[in-house]
């Protein structure tokens, strides 16, 4: 039978934002990167790329089958500088360490226990990193008519305010076009 090729991404999908979301993130040369609910890996050859061989990609699930297949796929692909790490889901599990930045991309609503989760993401993060978090959907959007009406935020307002409430300082909102019903919204951990 003729192999059959994969199917297209559709808009909103982010693997079709993959470079534009990688872009975003601001990683260079050295750096070091976290990236929670790793799933299964779909970014991590271009953070791995992006922080060189210098810098270090630690790719964080809660999932033991999917912790093994990211093991798997790491030491297939040569990612020698990633390192697969298993948690909680509560919190980050990574014991002695800093990293430059945390990426969440659609695995913020998924966390279970957001508070947890992020204090533990402003523990590990160095002074001034920063914590970027990407929706691909909006879900749960809230229409101006119905803000209006005093119903309830937007789940973008709810997550940012959540962030800014565990003490991150919220940066900006990156538009990618690739993700026309999502958003990438940027924190930082305070310099002291």
């Amino acid at each position: 039978a003729p192999a059959t090729s994969p199917p297209m991404p559709q808009s909103g999908d982010p693997t079709t934002a993959l470079l534009p979301i990688v872009d975003s993130i601001g990683l260079t040369d050295g750096m070091s990167v976290a990236e929670v609910s790793s799933g299964p890996g779909l970014f991590l050859p271009s953070l791995s790329a992006a922080v060189g061989t210098a810098g270090r990609v630690f790719a964080i699930d809660d999932s033991p089958r999917l912790v093994e297949y990211l093991e798997q796929r790491v030491a297939a692909e040569g990612l020698t500088n990633v390192s697969v790490v298993r948690n909680d889901g509560k919190t980050l599990a990574l014991v002695n360490t800093q990293v430059d930045r945390v990426f969440v991309c659609d695995a913020y609503r998924a966390f279970k226990n957001q508070s947890t989760m992020l204090a533990s993401i402003l523990r590990i993060l160095a002074p001034g990193g920063q914590l970027i978090i990407v929706e691909s959907a909006e879900i749960g959007a809230a229409s101006d008519q119905q803000q209006e009406a005093g119903e309830p935020e937007s789940s973008r307002q709810l997550i940012q305010s959540a962030i800014e409430d565990a003490g991150f300082e919220y940066l900006q909102e990156i538009a990618v076009s690739e993700l026309p019903q999502g958003f990438l919204l940027r924190f930082a951990k305070p310099v002291e």
